[in-house]
């Protein structure tokens, strides 16, 4: 829908949401003007009519105390009204519900004969499986023909049908529920239905989706119907919040809030599926394609020959190259196991296929006997490759007929060996167990991916609100889930995207999440504010707030503690530090901040007291000596930091600030050459480093050394060459 059209019917329906229902209807009836080709727009005129009869009554000073009710009423019809006309319009206007209004325009969809004809598919299968003739082949493949043309032609049936009634949702909730259907038939009603509302919200079909959730009879239409009502969750879209009542009663159920945060985890997979390509195309696949055996020429995929000199030079090399191989590999499958779509860039340039035209085709499960893969079938020939793809292939269901119809095209270019697999009993693809398989994360991931491949790839898909967006894509937060306990699971999300560094999500998150009486609610708002938000001041008072109602809070201490020292507030750190370090005196970190904090405050005797224990316990720890160096430093012990500095820069993991400080240690030894080397050395190796800056950082400790003002200044000449 164009944008034009699109904000004249949402301000209409801003106006319902305003109880105004007289300029709504003004907007409405304005739409309709400038839009002669729309139809079915009676129902606006009843409306007006209705509300001037309701006014009449009123200005006769009629008193009528169902006046309320009846104005709630023609509001409501009012929605219906409108969404109906933003049905029509798209169906007018945009390619994709053009086309598919365009393919269904002569043909009929009653009720009866929606069931009848599926219910009639069921049972001549069945019967066709009894028998055993040649014909039947040509019976079975004309059966399955016929059946899929129809559930494409269903599929655009719901995808353009306007606002449903509440015989409506029934009618399909019934349908899909139907144990005297074809399982696949239901999981493909259920896409049409998930899509049909992402276009144009309507809380009819969303109950459908919820219904058909809460009594599927198998995960897979459990899994595509908890998407679909999950994605559609609208607040603009809920004038009446007739949503909510429905979301609180299913996610009453604790599953249910354990499967929308898991969902939630992995559409962040999905939207990642091209940087995790990118990954995969940098680090993974080099090593594979170097080290494999096989080639691609102009005349198909060939083996190598082995080299001859590995029987003369041994096979070491060999090994380690498969090793390489082998831990690539495994690589790639962990990505997999952790929720990563490793498969969405090999295979998104596979969805360009005639198969992928029909956009029912999109969201069909795999199977061999699909109609549109009969030529892929006969160039496969006896192989069994497409009867071990719908069996154990570790891919979403696109994906499987972007493998099948891509391989059918150089099945002819393969080398005898793998030829000789695709022909063989065993599966030649990677598999999990079947338990993973079969499990509800595993189905839901898949589906995901099968969603997100259409709405990335499917050209004419932005006529439809994706789920993927990045506005839309963190749907736990929608108002409808306002008291249920999906609230108890915002902790672990947050940590999630916080750990994937995802900070405008967990941001999403936390602008709903923000109950100050919670420890660990305070404690993540800290961390957003210490790593992407207000800063070093707003995250110390949530963690002030967060250790405030759990004191036994040690992460929110040390972090607190890391934010009075960003803020120079260096006496309060060592107080929360020295409470650490007496709570776990074995705890190096712990002690390590805690000298650091003190060598800021000018504690250095302390500081000294403490570093000399873990010197001792950790004698190879370049930590413990480098803020040991800085501690003699701020005693005025020049010749035993030179000392500790020359074990630092013998060290092979010395960096810039140890030539920095090495530098300040000759100069305050009376090296000046020496000193003016290392200041040399620091900004030629890095022009982001400000001498001048790195002075001004450090005056106190430059100054306790009996430098002046004048000393540093010159020092900076000196360094530039003036």
């Amino acid at each position: 829908m164009n944008s034009e059209a699109s904000t004249s019917l949402r301000k209409a329906i801003d106006s319902i949401q305003n109880h105004d229902l007289a300029e709504a209807l003004r907007i409405a009836n304005n739409f309709v003007a400038a839009h002669p080709e729309l139809k079915n727009t009676d129902e606006i005129d009843e409306i007006s009519e209705d509300l001037h009869r309701m006014l009449d009554y009123m200005r006769r000073g009629y008193a009528d105390p169902a006046r309320g009710e009846l104005y709630g009423l023609l509001l409501r019809r009012a929605l219906a009204a409108v969404t109906n006309l933003c049905c029509d319009y798209r169906n007018h206007h945009d390619e994709l519900f053009v086309e598919a209004t365009t393919r269904i325009r002569n043909k009929t969809f009653s009720n009866e004969r929606l069931r009848q004809q599926m219910e009639n598919f069921v049972s001549e299968t069945a019967l066709l499986s009894l028998e055993s003739d040649q014909p039947t082949e040509e019976r079975e493949r004309e059966l399955y023909k016929n059946h899929y043309a129809f559930m494409s032609s269903l599929f655009d049936h719901i995808l353009t049908s306007g606002r449903w009634v509440v015989n409506d949702a029934r009618f399909y909730e019934n349908l899909v529920l139907s144990p005297t259907i074809e399982t696949d038939d239901a999981l493909i009603m259920v896409s049409a239905i998930t899509l049909a509302c992402l276009s144009v919200y309507d809380v009819n079909k969303f109950t459908a989706l919820v219904n058909i959730y809460k009594n599927a009879g198998f995960i897979a239409l459990q899994q595509r119907a908890l998407v679909g009502w999950a994605f559609n969750m609208n607040d603009e879209m809920d004038v009446f919040g007739d949503q909510k009542p429905l979301v609180r009663e299913v996610c009453a159920d604790n599953d249910t809030v354990r499967r929308l945060a898991d969902m939630q985890k992995q559409v962040a997979f999905c939207m990642n599926a091209e940087k995790d390509h990118e990954t995969i195309q940098r680090d993974i696949m080099p090593t594979i394609i170097k080290n494999n055996n096989l080639s691609i020429t102009r005349n198909g995929i060939v083996e190598k020959d082995d080299d001859p000199m590995d029987d003369i030079l041994g096979r070491e090399d060999n090994d380690k190259r498969m090793e390489e191989m082998e831990e690539s590999i495994n690589n790639m499958m962990n990505m997999q196991r952790a929720g990563s779509d490793i498969y969405f860039g090999g295979f998104s340039q596979m969805k360009r296929f005639p198969f992928f035209y029909k956009l029912a085709n999109w969201f069909t499960p795999f199977t061999p006997k699909h109609p549109d893969l009969r030529t892929t079938a006969a160039k496969l020939g006896d192989s069994r490759f497409l009867q071990s793809i719908f069996e154990s292939g570790p891919f979403c269901e696109s994906d499987k007929y972007s493998l099948a119809i891509a391989m059918s095209t150089v099945v002819n270019k393969l080398p005898p060996n793998i030829r000789e697999m695709m022909d063989g009993q065993e599966t030649i693809f990677p598999t999990g167990d079947d338990d993973e398989r079969n499990s509800e994360a595993y189905v839901r991931r898949m589906y995901l991916q099968d969603l997100y491949r259409f709405f990335r790839l499917y050209p004419k898909a932005t006529n439809i609100n994706s789920p993927f967006r990045p506005e839309r894509c963190v749907f736990v937060v929608s108002s409808a889930l306002e008291s249920t306990p999906m609230h108890s699971m915002f902790a672990d999300l947050c940590s999630f995207y916080h750990k994937r560094k995802e900070s405008d999500e967990m941001g999403k998150i936390l602008e709903t999440y923000n109950d100050v009486a919670d420890s660990r609610c305070m404690f993540l708002h800290g961390i957003y504010d210490m790593c992407y938000g207000e800063g070093a001041n707003a995250a110390a008072r949530c963690f002030e707030l967060s250790i405030e109602k759990d004191p036994d809070n040690r992460r929110a201490k040390a972090l607190l503690a890391r934010v009075y020292m960003e803020t120079s507030d260096y006496k309060q750190a060592i107080t929360l530090l020295r409470e650490l370090y007496a709570a776990n005196p074995t705890g190096k970190s712990y002690a390590l901040n805690l000298a650091l904090a003190l060598t800021r405050d000018g504690a250095f005797d302390d500081a000294e007291q403490l570093l000399y224990k873990f010197e001792f316990d950790y004698p190879d720890d370049l930590n413990v000596t480098r803020l040991l160096a800085w501690t003699h430093l701020g005693q005025r012990k020049t010749d035993v930091a030179a000392k500790d500095y020359a074990r630092i820069m013998r060290h092979p993991d010395r960096h810039a600030d140890d030539i920095l400080n090495e530098g300040y240690c000759k100069w305050l030894s009376g090296d000046i050459v020496g000193a003016v080397d290392n200041f040399r050395t620091l900004t030629s190796a890095s022009q982001e480093r400000s001498l001048h800056n790195e002075f001004a950082g450090d005056m106190e400790m430059l100054m306790r050394n009996g430098l002046t003002e004048t000393d540093i200044r010159l020092m900076e000449y000196i360094v530039k060459g003036e």
